[in-house]
């Protein structure tokens, strides 16, 4: 019972709207084959064009780069300075919604695991250009209709090093090898490049050698001038340099967005390479990262590279890589998205259920979407009880139990794997059971976020990328046990909900305790932390999940009850809601938790399950009903005068 794929929304179809970053830029992880297959990513290459770049990252491959304008088989590799080649197995064709993939080893080898790098033309954004050179001073035009960010140059006809420009850095460096900068050349490129045309001067091997052809990758560099999201105002690609300063988490580099892919670059050494490094593979916070290098074709390295937060990134370790103290470093990184208020339910949510049969301990759950959050537990089929347990892409390898207070513990490689459009809860996690239900959210603009952050013990803000008021928030220590702290908007009735809180593992009532959120309301960009080791302790580790209300979508709400036998629910939805948490605020009860899998039904088939208990999962009660603008509640959850809070996704 799997949801089936989708198109991922164009933004652009909004009357005078720009694109979405979903729309021009993709990070798509395959496995291999052997056969012929098609990677649906939808990024429309056909129509638009653009560039391909993928690599092998569980084994030995040469990295490929194809792009539109040479042709789908034209084949060069990061990896070295050799000529275009013509691979017929690799790249076959492009695409309106993504490409099409042979039978070579560099992309498609049976049971193999792959990386894609898809890069859309775009003003703003990304660009292609072929020539060939003059051996003199040449100008040559671009489509960005902004500033270049960064260059790379690659000679196709003979075996010449690759040229990589890029702003902030005086000299020249090359992709296919370690070397730090060299020259001058990236100085008098910047002086002389404009928003649509940049210039070469002389006739060096690398970029404009007479008679020999050359393709240029044109990268923007958006500096509050980005066309991207539902104002065309968003920034979506940065380059820029920074110093290391030798600590483990070094200092933040303020994107103003979350990247999902970072290139960093050491520029004064001569041997540390190209790290490459993407949220489909491990950029998140804590854990060491799988990243590639561009310059070699080994397989992924596991390091502790950088650590992603709501609105840039830290480089990580005290090492060269990335953070050597004094030591410089260029990095281009792109947003995460999607940039709009999601408009359809099914691409930010789902619900699976494994199959029956899972001899194989295959619990891969298709989604549609690439999932940020995860809730895993025992569904009703099993007649059983268990933890329900929360997961988050960010996070990586944590766990926690919505029940316990325990701090974050430590799963394996072999306990789940945050996927392309799926997660995997593998053997090691769930073995052979079968009847595995999930709960599945991507994060998105005034409906999800995720932060991570670290307690000073001091009250403090902590910036998140919501794009909305947070209406309703779960924060939990990860590196200590303490009670889940829950703010939701409906507190008190609705007046001053920043003075209360709940508690997710407990079924307690609201309590006025201030030094959970400082007796500060949250805003668009921040939410406050108070003083207390729940959501504050110095030097400890913290995650915060944070809802809201998406139009028709999602729903942070509560009611009254009026002592009727049902009450109806308007969340705002056209087709009711699959999914509902509720709790009653004002006096001692459960966290309940429903779907349209397990019960929302007429009569009295409907089952639910309870936060706060591992052992409670009740069925063939008939407690909530459906209804298409949200939900009906009978006369359990409705007593004259009890204060309700929910949250329910359409």
């Amino acid at each position: 019972m799997s949801v089936s794929k989708i198109v991922a929304a164009a933004a652009s179809g909004v009357g005078g709207a720009g694109l979405d970053i979903d729309e021009v830029y993709s990070t798509f992880k395959y496995v291999g084959t052997g056969s012929a297959k098609t990677i649906t990513n939808n990024i429309d290459l056909s129509g638009e064009g653009g560039l391909v770049w993928a690599k092998k990252s569980d084994g030995s491959a040469n990295h490929t780069l194809q792009d539109t304008v040479r042709g789908a088989t034209k084949h060069i590799r990061s990896n070295g300075d050799s000529s275009q080649s013509t691979e017929a197995q690799t790249i076959t064709a492009f695409n309106s919604n993504g490409f099409s993939l042979g039978t070579d080893d560099m992309v498609n080898a049976s049971s193999a695991e792959y990386i894609s790098w898809t890069f859309r033309k775009a003003p703003h954004f990304f660009d292609v250009v072929t020539y060939t050179g003059t051996g003199s001073t040449r100008t040559l035009s671009h489509n960005l209709g902004t500033n270049i960010g960064m260059i790379m140059i690659k000679c196709t006809s003979s075996s010449y090093n690759w040229l990589v420009l890029t702003r902030g850095v005086s000299g020249y460096m090359q992709l296919n090898l370690t070397d730090g900068e060299a020259g001058s050349t990236g100085t008098t490129f910047y002086n002389n490049a404009t928003t649509t045309q940049f210039t070469l001067t002389g006739g060096g091997n690398n970029e404009n050698a007479t008679g020999e052809t050359y393709v240029a990758y044109i990268f923007a560099h958006n500096n509050s001038d980005g066309t991207f999201g539902p104002d065309s105002d968003q920034d979506v690609i940065k380059v820029g340099t920074y110093t290391g300063d030798g600590n483990d988490t070094g200092a933040l580099q303020n994107l103003g967005f979350q990247p999902q892919w970072i290139m960093i670059k050491n520029t004064n050494l001569n041997s540390e390479g190209w790290h490459i490094i993407d949220t489909e593979r491990g950029l998140h916070t804590g854990y060491n990262e799988n990243h590639l290098k561009a310059n070699t074709n080994a397989a992924e390295l596991n390091h502790n590279i950088a650590q992603v937060e709501s609105n840039g990134f830290r480089p990580m370790t005290s090492d060269d890589k990335t953070n050597g103290n004094g030591r410089s470093y260029l990095y281009m990184a792109i947003r995460r998205g999607p940039i709009a208020v999601p408009e359809d339910a099914t691409k930010v949510f789902a619900i699976d259920i494994s199959a029956a049969s899972n001899s194989a301990g295959t619990n891969i759950h298709d989604l549609g979407f690439s999932p940020d959050l995860n809730i895993n537990t025992e569904g009703f089929d099993t007649n059983s009880s268990t933890n329900k347990y929360v997961i988050t892409r960010l996070t990586q390898k944590d766990y926690f139990r919505t029940h316990l207070n325990d701090a974050a513990a430590s799963g394996s490689n072999n306990y789940w794997n945050f996927g392309t459009n799926f997660i995997d809860l593998k053997a090691g996690w769930w073995g052979t059971q079968a009847d595995v239900i999930t709960w599945n959210w991507k994060c998105a603009p005034s409906y999800l976020d995720i932060v991570a952050y670290n307690g000073t013990g001091s009250a403090r803000t902590v910036t998140h990328g919501l794009g909305a008021v947070p209406e309703m928030m779960w924060i939990k220590h990860r590196s200590a046990s303490n009670n889940w702290q829950v703010y939701h908007k409906g507190l008190n009735n609705g007046t001053d909900p920043e003075d209360y809180h709940l508690e997710l593992n407990q079924d307690a009532a609201e309590a006025n305790f201030e030094h959970s959120f400082n007796d500060t309301s949250p805003t668009s960009s921040v939410f406050t932390v108070g003083t207390d080791n729940t959501v504050n302790q110095s030097s400890q580790t913290y995650v915060a999940y944070l809802f809201a209300t998406a139009s028709g979508v999602s729903k942070v709400g509560s009611y009254s009850g009026n002592g009727s036998s049902t009450q109806t629910i308007d969340c705002g939805f056209s087709a009711g809601a699959r999914f509902i948490i509720l709790k009653r605020a004002d006096s001692a009860d459960e966290w309940y938790l429903f779907d349209t899998m397990q019960g929302i039904a007429e009569g009295s088939a409907d089952g639910f399950f309870m936060l706060t208990n591992a052992s409670a999962q009740t069925r063939n009660q008939n407690l909530v009903e459906p209804n298409n603008s949200g939900f009906i509640v009978n006369s359990w959850a409705n007593g004259s005068g009890s204060r309700w809070i929910f949250y329910a996704v359409a």
